[in-house]
């Protein structure tokens, strides 16, 4: 008891004086010193608790800070790492959809193709570099003209396809053109707005499942020439 009154003193709690005019009960009015001893014993009472609970519990507020701060640093590296694996992902792409827009050179409709696949290619490559960089102007009416260019040219070569009941798709031509117009419609959408805030694990988990596949395709078809045996000899020569 000693010890609280010792810390009473020091936070002036004796020290309290109440304006008559605050009394908002007639009683109050008429007997004052009933307020007053209210008054004290109510800041008595909390200045008493609070010192109680300071006192019982010391290094407790610094324990849930440095708490707190774990969880954010921890948070911060977790997006960092996520980062950083979203602009890999971008580079590989981009170097995939440089590929694909060097092997068209054989390509009856070199140019076109070209164009279709060097857009995508720079893009991805501007994400690399610079994530924040989907939400700048051109980026996106650049990329919004080629997904609505590319969404057309899906659905008429996608139409042809289902019309002719086309089912091993890569062994056509407009079957590989309509999955290369697919992949780069898919991972144009998937950067959209990518860089307004941090990216999250089902869009750094959907890209990575998107940038294997294509890479692991082209291998697998480099390898097994007899499956490239029925292809136009513009698509043999190139890689």
């Amino acid at each position: 008891m000693t010890h609280y009154g010792d810390m009473l003193n020091n936070l002036g709690i004796g020290d309290v004086h109440v304006p008559k005019s605050q009394c908002k009960y007639s009683k109050y009015q008429t007997n004052p010193s009933i307020f007053y001893q209210l008054d004290y014993r109510r800041t008595v009472s909390w200045r008493l608790l609070v010192v109680i609970s300071t006192s019982r519990r010391p290094g407790r507020g610094s324990e849930m800070k440095q708490t707190t701060m774990g969880e954010v640093c921890k948070e911060n590296n977790s997006e960092s790492w996520l980062s950083v694996i979203w602009r890999i992902c971008n580079l590989f792409m981009s170097v995939f959809f440089a590929l694909a827009t060097y092997v068209q050179i054989n390509d009856p409709d070199a140019g076109l193709w070209m164009v279709g696949y060097g857009v995508p290619a720079v893009l991805c490559a501007s994400i690399g570099l610079n994530p924040h960089v989907t939400e700048t102007l051109p980026w996106r009416r650049i990329a919004d003209l080629h997904v609505m260019i590319s969404t057309a040219v899906v659905a008429i070569l996608g139409w042809r396809l289902c019309k002719e009941r086309i089912t091993d798709i890569l062994q056509e031509e407009e079957g590989r053109e309509f999955s290369g117009l697919m992949l780069t419609l898919v991972w144009l959408l998937l950067c959209r707005h990518s860089g307004r805030s941090p990216v999250g694990m089902l869009r750094v988990s959907t890209a990575t499942a998107i940038t294997v596949f294509p890479f692991v395709a082209w291998l697998y078809y480099y390898i097994n020439t007899e499956l490239r045996a029925n292809w136009p000899s513009h698509c043999k020569t190139a890689i």
